[in-house]
C-alpha cells in the first residue's frame, strides 16, 4: 500500500491536506486515514496499521505550531498527541510500533527523542547530545541513525524494556551539505 497527503477531500485550500491510503497496483478506491482542519506535512503508519501519526504544520522561519497528531484505524479524526509551545517534527515510528522518535527544539537547538507509542506521556528520553535531526529506525529494531549539528550520521544503538536507554553514539561518515538541501530541520530526508 501507498500512504499520501491529498486535498482530495477537500476544496483545495491550504491546510486541508489529509492522510489517504491505497493499494500499491492502484486497484480500488483510496481510503482515508487521517483528517485534520490543520496542515499535516508528514504522516507515518504503525507496522499494524492501526495507528496513523502526522505532523501538523507551522510558519515558515517560525518556531512552533509544528505538533504531532494521531488517528486510529476506523476514526479518521486527528487527536493531539504531542503538543507543546515548540516544534516537534521529523517523526518516525520503531518497526515494533512502540517507540516514536522525534525532533523537538525545546532546548534552544534540535535534539532527537524517543517516546513510548502509543502513551507518549510515560516518558521522554533524549538520543542526541549536542544537536540532532532526521531520526530514522534501522530495521533491526536496536539501532537509530540521525544526523548531529556536525552533519555526521550517527547511530545510537540502544536497549528498550519499558524505558528507552541509549548505550552506544557512534560517529559513522560526515553528509555532504549538497545532500541535507535546508529541509533536515523539519522531516527526514533519507532512509535506512
Amino acid at each position: 500500500a501507498i500512504t499520501y497527503l491529498s486535498r482530495r477531500g477537500g476544496d483545495g485550500a491550504a491546510g486541508e491536506a489529509d492522510v489517504w491510503k491505497i493499494r500499491a497496483d492502484g486497484i480500488g478506491e483510496p481510503e482515508l486515514l487521517l483528517s485534520s482542519d490543520i496542515n499535516l506535512w508528514e504522516a507515518v503508519l504503525s507496522p499494524d496499521e492501526e495507528w496513523v501519526v502526522a505532523r501538523t504544520g507551522g510558519q515558515a522561519g517560525a518556531s512552533g505550531g509544528r505538533d504531532v497528531v494521531v488517528g486510529r484505524r476506523g476514526n479518521p479524526d486527528a487527536e493531539p498527541l504531542i503538543v507543546t509551545n515548540f516544534d516537534e517534527k521529523a517523526i518516525a515510528l520503531s518497526p515494533d510500533g512502540r517507540w516514536l522518535a522525534h525532533e523537538s527544539d525545546e532546548t534552544g537547538r534540535n535534539e532527537v527523542h524517543v517516546r513510548p507509542f502509543p502513551d507518549v506521556n510515560r516518558g521522554r528520553f533524549p538520543v542526541s547530545q549536542q544537536g540532532g535531526v532526521m531520526p530514522v529506525w534501522a530495521r533491526t529494531g536496536n539501532e537509530l541513525f540521525f544526523v548531529d549539528a556536525n552533519e555526521q550520521m550517527v547511530s545510537a544503538v540502544f536497549e528498550a524494556d519499558s524505558v528507552f536507554r541509549v548505550v552506544e553514539l557512534n560517529g559513522l561518515f560526515t553528509l555532504p551539505p549538497n545532500l541535507l538541501f535546508g529541509q533536515n530541520e523539519l522531516y527526514s530526508i533519507y532512509d535506512v
